[in-house]
């Protein structure tokens, strides 16, 4: 497999050369799994990959709970559809919950200073959907650890336990609610299957990938996830690429669609892969990915990143500023224009009655 290759590949597999017609939930499990560190950020990655998607059908998709924003696969935030969330956290929460143990205990949170504080959430969620502010009010008066760093990590905690994930939006302020009022119960996945599954999952939305990218993505170990990618036989196709060898699901074909695409901060694209050196330039890397793991807005040029960009609104008009990596020809400069106008389409102004740039600032 050559370069032009993995890449169309890639974007067509990521609904960036064709953009889907379902609804921002399938578009969701499609991926698997969308980082969301960065709340704004993640909901514009879904909106930009769905024909005449907006952020603000994004958002009505978390709030109805097709959509939930929770820690999964990787210590932080990711979005995924309401059907994956069970299986998919069955098979990465323990691992999360493992790894972070020693800063629990820096916080003073040890397994029973959680499972008491998981009794309290409970308690409160029982009463109906609740803010960060509102858990740790409740905790707080129960002597339970809340401050720096506790309280986000106390709600990890219950998430990563299956207790809690997004609520709906309360106004302006993003709630927690009940796993079991937001997602129904499903069967149990073997661990086996659930590899292999999400093995399946990551290549039909990122893939040709290689086993490193997955372990990366995932979390998961070498050797399971090499089991779990010879499990998808024959519904996976491998190939040599370079040195390594890259497996992806045999379709969508490459596309012939637009040039240019403009990525949100920590856009999947960019940030799912161990192996960045297809899309992104060594020398240029650290124009696009800080020493802090900051990913910033990017900009592809046939499927490698040409650039960054920034937006700013004023008035409800979002101004977009490029920084091109070289110089941009005509249909690069055609290209910012046409962005700008998509972007104040796609951020419609608001997500509900808060402003988007709020909502970028903001971590719950």
């Amino acid at each position: 497999m050559d370069l032009p290759e993995l890449l169309g590949r890639r974007l067509a597999a990521q609904f960036l050369s064709t953009r889907s017609s379902s609804a921002p939930g399938a578009v969701v499990e499609r991926l698997g799994a969308v980082q969301a560190q960065d709340p704004a950020a993640s909901i514009t990655a879904v909106a930009i990959r769905g024909d005449g998607g907006t952020d603000r059908a994004v958002g009505q998709a978390i709030d109805a709970g097709h959509v939930i924003r929770t820690h999964i696969l990787r210590p932080t935030w990711h979005l995924v559809a309401a059907d994956d969330l069970r299986w998919m956290m069955a098979l990465t929460g323990p691992r999360i919950l493992s790894g972070g143990e020693g800063r629990f205990r820096e916080l003073g949170l040890t397994p029973e200073v959680r499972s008491r504080a998981r009794g309290i959430f409970e308690k409160l969620l029982t009463e109906g959907p609740a803010t960060r502010d509102e858990a740790r009010i409740r905790w707080a008066s129960e002597g339970i650890p809340t401050e720096g760093q506790a309280t986000p990590h106390l709600l990890m905690d219950a998430e990563l336990n299956l207790l809690a994930c997004s609520g709906p939006r309360r106004g302006t302020e993003v709630t927690y609610d009940l796993v079991d009022r937001r997602v129904p119960r499903s069967p149990l996945v073997r661990e086996e299957e659930a590899d292999a599954r999400l093995a399946l999952r990551y290549l039909a939305g990122h893939g040709p990938a290689t086993a490193q990218d997955l372990v990366w993505w995932s979390g998961l170990p070498l050797g399971r996830v090499r089991r779990a990618l010879e499990a998808g036989m024959p519904a996976l196709r491998r190939e040599p690429f370079k040195e390594a060898e890259v497996w992806y699901v045999d379709g969508p074909r490459p596309s012939s669609g637009s040039r240019f695409q403009w990525l949100p901060a920590y856009d999947e694209y960019v940030i799912a892969f161990a192996d960045r050196s297809p899309i992104l330039a060594p020398e240029v890397q650290g124009r696009a990915i800080n020493k802090n793991g900051i990913f910033w807005p990017v900009i592809l040029d046939g499927g490698r990143v040409a650039g960054t960009w920034r937006a700013a609104a004023k008035k409800g008009n979002w101004t977009v500023t490029a920084d091109w990596f070289t110089p941009p020809d005509d249909e690069g400069l055609a290209a910012h224009k046409a962005w700008e106008g998509e972007l104040n389409r796609i951020r419609n102004g608001a997500l509900g009655s808060e402003p988007l740039e709020a909502i970028s600032s903001r971590r719950p």
